[in-house]
């Protein structure tokens, strides 16, 4: 009886235990890279996030996509986001990712400064306008527009 308790008592402090962690991500420099906008290659990325770095000097194309909420940092410079309404020419490049010329209707805008940060949740359509230059960093985690 006495070695059914000991492996009872062991099984229960197994099960009890949390979850091993998902494995640590580095990325020497990362924030240093660039994100090319034409195929927004992330400079980082794991099983449930994607990390992006724009360096922007004009205006780029208008974006929709209906899963991931960005979470945007904005590094240096300024810029007005245009959020909310409908793309206008919107086309699908990937599956369930839309670009589109600009942004009309029901248009809110923010204006981004260095150090600010900014969620732009999944199906929002969202249009960033630099004032000159702007580098920020994308963080794209799991979430659906509803």
């Amino acid at each position: 009886m006495r070695n059914w308790s000991f492996l009872l008592l062991a099984a229960a402090s197994l099960l009890a235990a949390p979850a091993a962690a998902a494995d640590l991500v580095y990325q020497p420099g990362g924030a240093a890279q660039a994100t090319d906008p034409a195929n927004a290659t992330p400079v980082v990325q794991g099983d449930r996030f994607r990390v992006f770095v724009f360096d922007r000097d004009k205006t780029q194309d208008a974006e929709l996509h209906l899963e991931g909420i960005d979470n945007v940092v904005v590094l240096d410079g300024d810029a007005t986001l245009v959020y909310g309404g409908e793309l206008t020419d919107g086309h699908m490049i990937t599956e369930g990712e839309f670009r589109g010329g600009s942004l009309t209707g029901d248009t809110k805008i923010v204006e981004l400064h260095k150090n600010d940060i900014v969620q732009v949740p999944a199906g929002m359509a969202q249009w960033i306008k630099p004032h000159g230059h702007i580098r920020y960093v994308v963080f794209r985690v799991p979430g659906r527009k509803d």
